[in-house]
């Protein structure tokens, strides 16, 4: 009863696309409170990522008073299988880099794109979203970080970030990568194409069981998304966050603003893909004439 399991569309094999949210119950705590995105198996193959979300999941509906505390503050998005297509056939990179408008974004593209611009038309906030992928082997830790988001200030975010999350992770046992290994945002993935247009955090992790020191099981594996939960719930709470949610106001505010400005074309063409909408008002944005 504490969670709704939301099916945003289908997949092109007719599979549902579901998103399970916790907190939020009203309009009010969804539109003031922190909001956190966390999805596995954007690459269907990488299986150990469904784990820490499921595991992230039964924590968070745990009657635990942490866990009633962080439902009463914030509110969770969670997808434990983005791709259940590529899942299914076992297929790496099914959708991976299709948030984009081109005719060729597919299904799940489109749907995923579609509950997110309500979501924040309806002015409820979207504020880190964590990416949750896993090696193949043995060549990282048991958590690292490929890639960090490089200008206006995000980097020192997502080093603060990571910081709690491997103080947070260290004393339940997890070896933890303390740097990044490249900086840059990969627009075309859901995480990038979120961040790009309306602003929230993308902190994509890896995630892997097969350590060289020590390997986990699977509930082991699964401790890392209680651990990951509570601590982006903390850093929103500190005030190392507050460059980045003025940062999130900021390109809610130039979205609204786009939106104002264009979406009149498509209302009135009854045109509801949201990432035809969001790329071609943009690319109006872009080559529109300086305001005087």
């Amino acid at each position: 009863p504490l969670a709704k399991v939301i099916t945003v569309g289908t997949s092109k094999e007719g599979r549902p696309l579901r998103i399970v949210k916790i907190g939020g119950d009203d309009e009010r705590h969804a539109r003031e409170n922190p909001c956190i995105l966390i999805y596995a198996r954007e690459h269907g193959t990488e299986q150990d990522t469904s784990w820490v979300v499921q595991v992230a999941l039964d924590w968070l509906l745990s009657d635990t008073p942490e866990a009633g505390d962080l439902r009463a503050r914030c509110t969770f998005l969670l997808i434990p299988l983005l791709d259940p297509d590529g899942a299914a056939a076992g297929v790496y990179d099914h959708m991976t880099q299709k948030f984009i408008y081109d005719g060729q974004e597919g299904p799940e593209a489109r749907a995923y794109a579609g509950f997110f611009k309500r979501w924040v038309d309806a002015r409820k906030r979207l504020d880190i979203g964590l990416n949750l992928h896993n090696v193949e082997s043995a060549e990282q830790p048991h958590l690292s970080c490929p890639r960090m988001e490089p200008s206006n200030g995000r980097l020192t975010q997502c080093q603060a970030l990571h910081a709690m999350a491997t103080e947070r992770l260290a004393p339940m046992g997890f070896a933890v990568n303390p740097r990044p290994w490249t900086k840059g945002v990969s627009d075309f993935r859901l995480g990038g194409y979120l961040s790009k247009f309306y602003g929230p955090l993308h902190m994509p992790y890896e995630v892997n069981g097969q350590d060289k020191q020590r390997h986990l099981s699977l509930p082991e594996l699964g401790w890392m998304g209680e651990g990951l939960a509570r601590a982006t719930a903390r850093f929103l709470d500190s005030p190392q966050a507050a460059p980045l949610l003025a940062s999130i106001q900021d390109a809610r505010v130039a979205h609204r603003a786009r939106m104002d400005r264009y979406e009149h074309i498509f209302t009135e063409r009854s045109i509801t893909n949201a990432l035809q909408i969001e790329w071609v008002c943009l690319s109006h944005e872009r080559r529109a004439p300086p305001r005087r």
